[in-house]
């Protein structure tokens, strides 16, 4: 029964993987600019005749598909280890804060020097952080358990969204900006941005498998955990973290 359980895995885990190269083919393949199949071949393979496709592909369409990879892959990993820390599987960055923090440091950046356009996603990690650390500071009062770090974070969402709020209110022209930054987007990326990102990702991705077995016992309950031997506030601290 294990070893079905385990091939059922594995292959669910290529299959999935399997759709996201697809997905990526089509991505680079389908465009704007229209690049018909042997042009598209032929610029793949670096033809001196399409360097104008071999552009698109490279310098255009393939740093688009490594950002949303990117995004996609941080966002599932945190995702994972915050539903392990907080024992809910429905729990995503949003539920500690983490969102709400970005977001005030971002309209609070614009609301001051809107002009420092290039800083904002500074702006937006150090908030994200400042928030964590705000979180963890409350939480350690109540032993890192589950439950007060969901209710801090729900409490610093409610108070960091009303700031939202009422700056949105006082410069209505703000929102709009402010919207269109949350939402996000890939286009003009290049490899040099993507670096950062992808070094830290990797760290972190290293880091969680090989912890995977203790911060699975995270959701067995924290008595239990402990009793395997799990420095269960040590492990849920790094894993906010």
């Amino acid at each position: 029964m294990l070893k079905k359980q385990v091939y059922k895995s594995v292959y669910g885990e290529i299959g999935l993987m399997l759709i996201l190269l697809f997905c990526c083919v089509l991505s680079l393949r389908f465009g704007s600019t229209d690049m018909s199949t042997k042009e598209f071949f032929g610029a793949f393979v670096m033809n001196k005749e399409l360097q104008t496709e071999s552009f698109i592909l490279f310098q255009l369409r393939l740093p688009r598909i490594l950002a949303c990879v990117l995004a996609g892959a941080g966002l599932s990993l945190s995702g994972v280890l915050l539903q392990n820390v907080t024992g809910n599987e429905l729990a995503s960055p949003n539920i500690i804060g983490v969102n709400a923090g970005a977001g005030f440091s971002m309209i609070v950046m614009m609301f001051l020097v809107p002009e420092a356009v290039l800083l904002r996603p500074v702006g937006a990690f150090a908030g994200a952080v400042t928030t964590t650390l705000i979180i963890l500071a409350v939480a350690s009062k109540g032993h890192f358990s589950k439950s007060t770090v969901i209710l801090c974070g729900v409490a610093i969402t409610a108070v960091l969204n009303a700031g939202i709020s009422f700056l949105s209110y006082l410069d209505p022209d703000i929102l709009m900006d402010y919207n269109h930054f949350s939402v996000g987007g890939v286009s003009g990326v290049d490899y040099k941005e993507l670096l950062l990102p992808a070094v830290i990702i990797l760290v972190v991705f290293v880091l969680a498998l090989v912890l995977s077995s203790k911060i699975d016992t995270l959701c067995l309950g924290d008595s239990l955990a402990h009793s395997l031997g799990v420095k269960v506030k040590e492990l849920r601290v790094a894993s906010l973290v």
